[in-house]
């Protein structure tokens, strides 16, 4: 035994579990063992309280199964607040800031028992350091020491250590509540994750695409002429400036040939939030959020370029030909409306809406965390993102219309440039892209149709069939074009 507890000295949680079975094993060690169990499992019992009671982590020869995150260092202080300046492009990472180290953690401790004491000690970390919270937390810390004290450290019942830990979780989950809710005012910065990430605000979205189209792509200035744009766009519809200086566009330094597709598809926003709320908009989540926002985004300006094309493809034809230039963006055009709509109002209203409610109905951080967790989810999977067959057949189609449009407007300023008709010599090029968008788009119907079949997802999608093929209009389309 003393060979075992040797090998497992970088770690006082092990030890207790080495003599504890020792223990049950060895009838005859058992009264030895006995005066022995109440000291090992002090240091660990000591190790828990000083972490759940008081957010301290004192361990310096690294023995206790919390552990700080090493890459978290330097970026954030005790308290979980950003050691760098107001104005840092460097995010607070409390929630990252300690991890559980599994390695060194006892068998007969849950996955949710250490979950839930890496939960209370970040959380009691942030509460103390709280002018609005740190009078409250104080008195409870009280209480919760005397719980976890009275604990038996004669034998180690995880049961019993469970269910105190569950009491102190509930408890702190309450004031975190208050905190994030009433006192950092919570659905302000939801407001502004819909309007700017989720694109809410529509008409400042459709400004902002219009001035990139001016943009004049240069490398050198790129950054600068975009945040520029969104800027101009901000101020034109009225965004308070509170708010504006507080979203950020970026760009990745390392774009070779800026092309408007490219700075569109590598585009993300960057949000100051106000601390403590960095514990919800993580930067795993916020990478959710930019992944949305580029693909809604993309939608968007797909549906401005066929808007602004419908005079182009009439000159190419003055008179409506069967599967003519003029009729293929009228049925593109129908489908980019038709999902815009959906994502916009079926899913990003229809989500938002019960996430708010569920907020307003909440009493716990943790329901706070669930109810984000679940409308992320939602919205990815509501949006395409999560299949990666639906995303791939999407992603084709926007591809395809994107180089109709790129097509047309080249055609018709070649023939400008060079006084040449523009109802002549597109007939093949028109024709090979119609029956690329079609052989998708009956692709994408056909597999929409059999995963609508799916309970887990019939709903959301059956709503956008609904929306997109009502009493099979679209079907009915694409077959006369005889895809």
């Amino acid at each position: 035994m003393i060979l075992k507890v040797q090998g497992q000295s970088r770690s006082s949680a092990l030890i207790v579990e080495v003599v504890k079975a020792e223990y049950d094993s060895n009838v005859h060690l058992q009264d030895t063992l006995k005066k022995l169990i109440p000291w090992v499992n002090r240091i660990l019992y000591n190790q828990i309280i000083n972490w759940v009671v008081f957010g301290s982590l004192h361990d310096p020869t690294g023995e206790f199964f919390v552990k700080q995150n090493r890459s978290d260092v330097d970026s954030v202080d005790a308290s979980g607040k950003p050691s760098h300046s107001k104005h840092s492009a460097a995010r607070p990472k409390n929630h990252e800031k300690y991890i559980v180290d599994y390695a060194v953690v006892p068998s007969h401790f849950s996955v949710p028992l250490t979950d839930r004491i890496l939960y209370i000690g970040a959380s009691i970390g942030i509460l103390s350091n709280s002018e609005k919270t740190k009078s409250s937390i104080v008195l409870k810390q009280k209480q919760f020491y005397e719980e976890l004290k009275n604990l038996p450290i004669e034998t180690f019942r995880v049961e019993e250590l469970s269910e105190v830990i569950e009491g102190i979780a509930i408890e702190v989950g309450k004031d975190l509540h208050h905190l994030v809710v009433a006192e950092t005012d919570l659905p302000k910065h939801l407001g502004i994750i819909k309007d700017f990430y989720l694109t809410g605000r529509g008409e400042l979205f459709h400004d902002f695409l219009l001035n990139l189209k001016t943009v004049p792509m240069a490398k050198n200035s790129l950054l600068s002429d975009v945040s520029q744009a969104f800027i101009l766009a901000a101020t034109r519809v009225q965004v308070q400036d509170e708010i504006l200086q507080r979203i950020h566009i970026q760009l990745p330094s390392d774009i070779a040939k800026p092309k408007l597709e490219l700075v569109m598809s590598s585009m993300s926003l960057r949000m100051e939030d106000e601390w403590p709320l960095h514990i919800l908009f993580s930067p795993e989540s916020l990478r959710k959020y930019n992944e949305l926002f580029r693909f809604l985004l993309q939608v968007r300006l797909l549906q401005i370029d066929l808007s602004m094309i419908w005079l182009n493809t009439r000159r190419v034809f003055r008179f409506p030909v069967p599967r003519g230039p003029a009729e293929l963006r009228n049925v593109m055009s129908y489908f980019i409306d038709h999902l815009q709509h959906y994502l916009q109002e079926d899913v990003l209203e229809n989500q938002f809406a019960i996430l708010t409610n569920a907020i307003e109905k909440s009493e716990n951080f943790d329901q706070i965390l669930v109810a984000h967790a679940q409308f992320q989810s939602n919205i990815l999977a509501q949006s395409f993102r999560s299949s990666k067959q639906l995303r791939h057949f999407l992603d084709e189609i926007i591809k395809v219309c994107s180089n109709y449009v790129a097509f047309i407007n080249n055609h018709i300023q070649t023939c400008e440039t060079k006084d040449l008709p523009v109802n002549e010599g597109i007939s093949k090029e028109v024709s090979d892209i119609s029956v690329n968008f079609f052989r998708h788009m009956d692709l994408l119907l056909n597999l929409l149709k059999n995963l609508a079949l799916n309970p887990q997802s019939g709903q959301y999608l059956g709503q956008f069939l609904l929306r997109l093929d009502f009493n099979s209009y679209f079907s009915s389309t694409i077959s006369g074009f005889n895809v």
